[in-house]
Protein backbone atom coordinates (compact mmCIF):
# COMPACT_ATOMS: atom_id res chain seq x y z
CA UNK A 1 0.00 0.00 0.00
CA UNK A 2 2.78 2.62 -1.24
CA UNK A 3 1.74 6.29 -1.64
CA UNK A 4 1.59 6.99 -5.71
CA UNK A 5 1.50 10.19 -7.61
CA UNK A 6 -1.54 10.76 -9.55
CA UNK A 7 -3.62 9.18 -6.91
CA UNK A 8 -6.74 10.98 -5.12
CA UNK A 9 -7.15 10.20 -1.36
CA UNK A 10 -10.83 10.07 -0.29
CA UNK A 11 -11.18 9.11 3.67
CA UNK A 12 -14.65 8.48 4.07
CA UNK A 13 -17.19 6.84 5.61
CA UNK A 14 -20.31 5.91 3.50
CA UNK A 15 -23.54 5.48 4.80
CA UNK A 16 -27.00 3.53 2.98
CA UNK A 17 -26.85 4.47 -0.99
CA UNK A 18 -30.93 4.20 -1.33
CA UNK A 19 -32.00 2.38 -4.71
CA UNK A 20 -29.08 4.19 -6.68
CA UNK A 21 -27.74 2.07 -9.34
CA UNK A 22 -23.99 0.64 -8.37
CA UNK A 23 -21.09 1.16 -10.19
CA UNK A 24 -18.64 -1.81 -11.26
CA UNK A 25 -14.92 -1.09 -10.16
CA UNK A 26 -11.93 -3.15 -11.30
CA UNK A 27 -9.07 -4.51 -9.12
CA UNK A 28 -6.14 -6.15 -10.53
CA UNK A 29 -6.77 -9.13 -7.04
CA UNK A 30 -10.56 -9.26 -6.80
CA UNK A 31 -11.07 -8.65 -10.12
CA UNK A 32 -14.75 -6.96 -10.84
CA UNK A 33 -17.07 -5.76 -8.54
CA UNK A 34 -19.90 -3.75 -7.41
CA UNK A 35 -18.88 -0.46 -5.98
CA UNK A 36 -20.06 0.27 -2.19
CA UNK A 37 -19.53 3.81 -2.97
CA UNK A 38 -22.76 5.67 -3.62
CA UNK A 39 -22.85 6.47 -7.74
CA UNK A 40 -23.10 10.53 -7.53
CA UNK A 41 -20.06 10.84 -4.60
CA UNK A 42 -17.87 8.26 -7.06
CA UNK A 43 -19.11 10.18 -10.17
CA UNK A 44 -18.07 13.41 -8.42
CA UNK A 45 -14.68 11.78 -7.59
CA UNK A 46 -14.55 11.07 -11.19
CA UNK A 47 -15.43 14.12 -12.63
CA UNK A 48 -12.74 15.92 -10.70
CA UNK A 49 -9.86 13.65 -11.13
CA UNK A 50 -10.85 14.12 -15.19
CA UNK A 51 -10.74 17.34 -15.09
CA UNK A 52 -7.36 17.39 -13.83
CA UNK A 53 -5.91 14.47 -16.27
CA UNK A 54 -5.58 12.14 -12.63
CA UNK A 55 -5.84 8.49 -14.00
CA UNK A 56 -6.08 7.01 -10.57
CA UNK A 57 -8.39 7.55 -7.44
CA UNK A 58 -7.80 6.26 -4.22
CA UNK A 59 -10.99 5.73 -1.83
CA UNK A 60 -10.70 4.09 1.51
CA UNK A 61 -13.86 2.11 1.33
CA UNK A 62 -12.95 1.12 -2.56
CA UNK A 63 -9.28 0.10 -2.44
CA UNK A 64 -9.20 -1.03 1.37
CA UNK A 65 -10.85 -4.69 2.65
CA UNK A 66 -13.50 -3.64 4.72
CA UNK A 67 -14.04 -7.19 5.53
CA UNK A 68 -10.32 -7.90 6.83
CA UNK A 69 -9.61 -6.21 10.25
CA UNK A 70 -5.73 -6.60 9.85
CA UNK A 71 -5.99 -4.84 6.31
CA UNK A 72 -8.15 -2.46 7.73
CA UNK A 73 -5.77 -1.55 10.61
CA UNK A 74 -2.54 -1.85 8.40
CA UNK A 75 -4.13 0.54 6.29
CA UNK A 76 -5.37 3.28 9.58
CA UNK A 77 -1.27 3.20 10.59
CA UNK A 78 -0.47 3.92 6.73
CA UNK A 79 -3.08 6.89 6.18
CA UNK A 80 -0.72 9.49 6.83
CA UNK A 81 1.82 8.23 4.46
CA UNK A 82 -0.97 7.54 1.89
CA UNK A 83 -2.46 11.09 2.36
CA UNK A 84 1.29 12.84 2.31
CA UNK A 85 1.83 10.82 -1.45
CA UNK A 86 -1.41 12.28 -2.90
CA UNK A 87 -0.63 14.95 -5.00
CA UNK A 88 -4.65 15.81 -5.13
CA UNK A 89 -6.14 14.86 -1.68
CA UNK A 90 -9.93 16.07 -1.60
CA UNK A 91 -12.71 15.75 0.29
CA UNK A 92 -16.38 14.84 -0.70
CA UNK A 93 -18.95 15.77 1.69
CA UNK A 94 -22.77 16.52 1.28
CA UNK A 95 -22.57 19.64 2.96
CA UNK A 96 -23.31 22.60 0.06
CA UNK A 97 -22.47 26.12 0.56
CA UNK A 98 -25.70 28.13 0.79
CA UNK A 99 -24.55 31.55 0.01
CA UNK A 100 -21.29 32.98 -1.80
CA UNK A 101 -20.71 34.44 2.15
CA UNK A 102 -20.50 31.24 3.69
CA UNK A 103 -17.81 30.38 0.84
CA UNK A 104 -15.84 33.79 1.10
CA UNK A 105 -15.89 33.58 5.25
CA UNK A 106 -14.66 29.39 4.97
CA UNK A 107 -12.08 30.38 2.14
CA UNK A 108 -10.84 33.26 4.24
CA UNK A 109 -9.98 30.66 7.27
CA UNK A 110 -7.03 29.38 4.73
CA UNK A 111 -5.04 32.85 4.92
CA UNK A 112 -3.76 33.04 8.60
CA UNK A 113 -1.16 35.93 7.39
CA UNK A 114 -4.94 38.02 7.24
CA UNK A 115 -7.19 36.33 9.02
CA UNK A 116 -9.57 39.21 10.37
CA UNK A 117 -13.81 38.45 10.65
CA UNK A 118 -16.13 41.04 11.86
CA UNK A 119 -19.08 39.80 14.01
CA UNK A 120 -21.56 39.42 10.96
CA UNK A 121 -18.22 36.92 9.13
CA UNK A 122 -18.07 35.17 12.28
CA UNK A 123 -21.40 34.25 12.95
CA UNK A 124 -21.41 32.92 9.04
CA UNK A 125 -18.78 30.90 10.02
CA UNK A 126 -19.81 29.41 12.96
CA UNK A 127 -23.00 28.35 11.34
CA UNK A 128 -20.66 26.66 8.19
CA UNK A 129 -18.51 24.45 10.98
CA UNK A 130 -21.89 23.58 13.19
CA UNK A 131 -23.02 22.05 9.49
CA UNK A 132 -19.59 20.53 8.38
CA UNK A 133 -18.73 18.89 12.05
CA UNK A 134 -22.19 17.35 11.77
CA UNK A 135 -21.76 15.92 8.86
CA UNK A 136 -21.82 11.85 8.64
CA UNK A 137 -18.42 11.99 7.42
CA UNK A 138 -16.76 12.96 10.76
CA UNK A 139 -18.53 9.72 12.37
CA UNK A 140 -17.31 6.11 12.32
CA UNK A 141 -19.69 3.51 13.86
Amino acid sequence: MSPQKGLICRPIHWFDAGDEPAIEVCNEEAGTRLSTVPPDVLSRAITYSKSRDINAIWIDQECINQNDPAEKEAAIQAMNQIYQGSDHPIAILEFCFETQAELDVFVSIADVQSFELDPIQIETLGGVLGALVSEQWFSRP
